[in-house]
């Protein structure tokens, strides 16, 4: 399928849609490569994706601009081409302006401003290269913001211009707002001179809708000790809140996306914090709806690797996005939106637009996120569902197994016409997992109807494992089997927030503390049978810091939670047997609901 964006397309061809979405490969460096059958896709039906080149913008009469650079440095040229039917058709490309020949190399830009004048803002970087000891030749690194405006909607566009931000080098721009005064804010982070927490994220400012631009007064400093080359405050973004502060989220390698507010219009801020949003070290997005909702797209991934003290995670699976109908205090969601696929080792940088309604659509009902050389258009409804039912009548597309062996649909031992999820270890050297996304709870509960099966192969006798977590994490071997490392799913953090075993004969117990390398477990005194049906209940309070776990409707115990988690939308299971288990664990059905 030829991807948008050639030229020569002429009004009324429609580019064909793919209606596909993102699939998830396992990270090769982490864990090692398991057969699994058939793609992942992510599971529901209203997230259309399609292949897309080049960055996307609204027009002040509604049209769509797509927009790119090509050429060579110093003979660069933007060329784009508009759409009024939401890209069903898209008029013929055409040149749009020239990029100095005395500049960097200027990429594609995905940010933009749509200023309340009617003028498009495009943003993009201006890169002209390190020096010849890369990155710690700060002081020959350069790489600058450009800007470029037109005022009647793409027909004619100003001069190239470089945003001032004060120093001499910038690795992204992520994002580009105006606020209810008017001013125009770039937020970007420099390379400085610090031996750890390098990157440092201010803004770029102008009052005159671009003219001019000066750097902020303030920045936000994020020092965890880390000495590698992405560590500190990077690639911010910011969006202003309805009470006029400046609401910043930035990067970090510390497990979170730290976040600092200003109440000046972007010149001081308070102190960097982290956020409530767990993420490895990669840049989200932020999108203010017509309607006023908030939507934020991120890494909502972590697999740390300790890098001295710091926790440092470069994981990007998955694409989550959440939705605030409360400027940020509270969010529902963390709904993926995108996975990696077999030829797709990442998927990050989101950049988002709001889509406009057509037919039965409405304005403000959903947004488009360009990622890795996709457009998906994601319902704001469905970030928030609270409530969702897995039967297994999609196949396993709302589960990720990628890395896996031996976690497989089967017919329904009790009735052939449906299927079952299987999990068991057939390959000893290969993990056995797989993670179901469901909308997030800060209180909610989980129920599951699960089999334990009896097998005389199953000589290995080890145990089933399940967690209710925030986050997504690959499956990782465990420290004690031959290849495995610490920080695999039987360890801190991927274990989860609340976590239980069922053992070979049924005995299930709870984690009671967190253990070094594994966790300490108590017995509940509750037992599955084997070969029968079950329903395992998990009633959760993220606030009270409790889940309640009940079998068969009676309540077994009540789970600590092991480490700080706002609310829960991930369900994970796995088990770690150190030899081949044939036997293993049949899960009917999953329903999850979020408590009012």
């Amino acid at each position: 399928m030829d991807l948008i964006g050639r030229a020569g397309e002429s009004r009324g061809q429609a580019v064909p849609i793919v209606t596909r979405c993102l699939t998830v490969l396992l990270w090769a460096w982490q864990v090692t490569v398991a057969h699994t059958a058939g793609p992942q896709l992510v599971a529901n039906p209203a997230l259309h994706s399609e292949p897309f080149q080049g960055a996307l913008a609204r027009l002040g009469d509604g049209r769509l601009l797509n927009w790119w650079s090509a050429g060579k440095q110093g003979a660069q040229r933007a060329h784009g081409r508009y759409s009024d039917d939401e890209g069903a058709s898209w008029t013929a490309e055409r040149a749009l302006f020239s990029f100095p020949a005395d500049r960097g190399n200027c990429g594609t830009g995905y940010v933009s401003i749509l200023d309340r004048s009617g003028g498009i803002h495009l943003f993009g970087l201006d890169y002209v290269g390190t020096g010849e000891a890369g990155f710690d030749d700060w002081e020959n690194s350069k790489s600058f913001i450009y800007h470029v405006v037109s005022r009647d909607t793409g027909a004619t566009w100003s001069r190239v211009q470089r945003c001032n931000f004060g120093f001499l080098y910038t690795g992204a721009v992520n994002a580009a707002i105006q606020t209810r005064s008017g001013r125009l804010l770039v937020p970007l982070s420099y390379y400085s001179r610090r031996k750890t927490g390098k990157f440092v994220s201010k803004l770029s400012i102008s009052d005159d809708l671009g003219v001019t631009w000066r750097p902020s007064q303030g920045e936000c400093v994020v020092d965890s000790g880390g000495h590698l080359l992405e560590s500190g405050a990077c690639e911010p973004i910011c969006i202003e809140l309805s009470d006029g502060r400046i609401w910043m989220l930035m990067r970090t390698q510390t497990g979170y996306q730290h976040e600092a507010f200003s109440s000046d219009g972007g010149d001081r801020w308070t102190p960097p914090k982290p956020s409530r949003f767990v993420s490895s070290n990669s840049p989200g997005a932020l999108l203010r709806m017509q309607s006023g909702d908030l939507v934020l797209v991120w890494s909502n991934c972590l697999s740390p690797t300790h890098e001295g003290q710091v926790l440092t995670s470069y994981d990007r699976q998955v694409l989550a996005a959440a939705v605030s109908e409360d400027d940020g205090r509270t969010w529902t969601g963390y709904r993926e939106i995108a996975r990696i696929t077999d030829k797709l080792r990442a998927v990050s940088y989101p950049f988002l637009t709001e889509a406009r309604g057509n037919g039965k659509q409405n304005k403000g009902e959903s947004f488009y996120c360009l990622t890795a050389g996709e457009k998906i258009r994601v319902p704001i409804n469905w970030l928030k569902e609270t409530a969702v039912v897995e039967r297994f009548e999609s196949g396993l597309e709302q589960w990720v197994t990628r890395g896996c062996a031996g976690v497989d649909l089967i017919a329904h031992p009790d009735r052939p016409q449906d299927q079952v999820l299987r999990v068991r270890k057939p390959q000893a050297d290969v993990p056995a997992g797989a993670s179901f996304n469901f909308p997030f709870a800060t209180r909610g509960q989980l129920t599951m109807r699960v089999k334990l099966l009896s097998e005389e192969r199953r000589q290995n006798r080890q145990h089933c494992y399940f967690c209710l977590t925030d986050f997504f994490s690959l499956p990782r071997l465990p420290p004690f089997v031959p290849g495995g490392a610490a920080g695999g799913w039987g360890t801190f953090p991927e274990g989860g927030r609340f976590k239980f075993r069922i053992a070979p004969d049924g005995d299930i117990s709870i984690s009671s503390a967190r253990g070094l390398f594994q966790d300490e477990y108590r017995r509940t005194g509750g037992t599955l049978l084997l070969d029968q049906w079950h329903d395992i209940q998990l009633r959760w309070d993220c606030g009270a810091r409790r889940c309640r776990l009940l079998l068969d409707d009676k309540e077994l115990a009540v789970l600590d939670q092991l480490s700080r988690a706002r609310g829960l939308c991930y369900l994970r299971t796995w088990m770690t047997a150190q030899a081949p288990e044939f036997a293993g664990l049949l899960i009917e059905r999953v329903e999850v609901s979020a408590a009012r």
